[in-house]
């Protein structure tokens, strides 16, 4: 253990009396100078282990743990599910720390995941696999914490691919932005593969449209809502994609005003104190303050903001130009 450790959690340094203690080598064949022993207990998925340790001056790491640990207290590691097991498998820990970023998929957006439903989520992959086919496995000390992820191949393309995961909650989750879902793993690690072939009979039942349309205005609501259909669909295909779309037509926005509010979730602001916060406004530029007013009273109107007494809370406007 560095010194600077030890002074972080005051534990206190004993002067060396054994000859195996006052003596260590470090990788690059170099001596450490060990300035004291020092006795205290580690936590390792909730196990507490005593143990004695060496306290070195020059260290590159924090802390070093050595070989002998690992049969003082019956530790195993499998390196082919990448975890560790204490004391005969009482307790068992994730191999790789699951606060390192690397080999691992992110979820690229916040996304809020309804009770028990599958979700195809974006997520972002390091660099090194762009172009590959990778496994995206379970992080064993994250998986049913708060969703399941699911064993999948998925294929990497400009840092991003897609993670399959399930709520299995009676209510709805919001995987956060940057939120860790799965290790990445290569296809090395497949022993075999094999296509899945279902036994049912598939699905061939037409579907019934629920507000059948013509042809000519199906085509000019695909314009009036900017679809891009790819151009590869048959006619039949894309007249039946665009009956779904029109049926469907209230989940798609075109302005403020038609953005509808989802029902099964909402948002708390937990403060960590009662304290005052205001900054004031910045001044606007005339035509700045008649585009702000006007969105502001839209959102009033449409009952997205509500008036208030209170300045309590009060944060500076900012208007941003966006590409269209």
């Amino acid at each position: 253990m560095c010194t600077g450790l030890v002074k972080a959690s005051k534990s206190a340094v004993s002067p060396v009396r054994d000859h195996e203690y006052s003596f260590l080598i470090s990788a690059s064949g170099k001596p450490l100078d060990i300035m004291g022993i020092s006795e205290f207990s580690i936590s390792i998925a909730g196990l507490s282990i005593p143990i004695v340790v060496r306290v070195a001056i020059y260290l590159s790491h924090d802390f070093i743990m050595g070989s002998d640990f690992l049969p003082n207290n019956g530790v195993v590691i499998d390196y082919n599910l990448g975890v560790i097991s204490i004391a005969e498998d009482l307790v068992r820990a994730p191999l790789q720390s699951t606060f390192k970023q690397r080999n691992l998929a992110t979820s690229a957006v916040s996304v809020c995941v309804p009770a028990y439903t599958e979700a195809l989520v974006k997520v972002n992959i390091p660099y090194y696999n762009e172009g590959r086919t990778v496994l995206l496995e379970p992080i064993p000390g994250l998986q049913f914490r708060t969703i399941a992820t699911a064993r999948s191949f998925s294929h990497c393309g400009e840092g991003m691919s897609v993670c399959r995961v399930f709520n299995y909650n009676s209510f709805s989750v919001v995987l956060r932005k940057g939120m860790r879902l799965a290790a990445i793993q290569s296809l090395d690690t497949i022993a075999s593969c094999m296509p899945y072939v279902s036994s049912a009979e598939p699905n061939t039942v037409n579907r019934e449209p629920l507000n059948k349309q013509e042809v000519g205005m199906l085509e000019t609501f695909a314009t009036d809502y900017g679809f891009k259909i790819n151009s590869d669909l048959t006619e039949v295909q894309r007249q039946e994609l665009l009956q779904l779309l029109f049926d469907y037509k209230y989940v798609f926005a075109r302005s403020l005003s038609e953005i509808k509010r989802y029902k099964h979730y909402e948002h708390d602001i937990h403060l960590s104190h009662n304290r005052r916060i205001f900054r004031r406004n910045y001044r606007f530029s005339p035509e700045d303050a008649a585009i702000a007013e006007q969105q502001i009273n839209e959102m009033l109107e449409i009952g997205v903001i509500e008036p208030t007494k209170s300045a309590q809370y009060n944060s500076p406007c900012f208007l941003v130009n966006k590409k269209k």
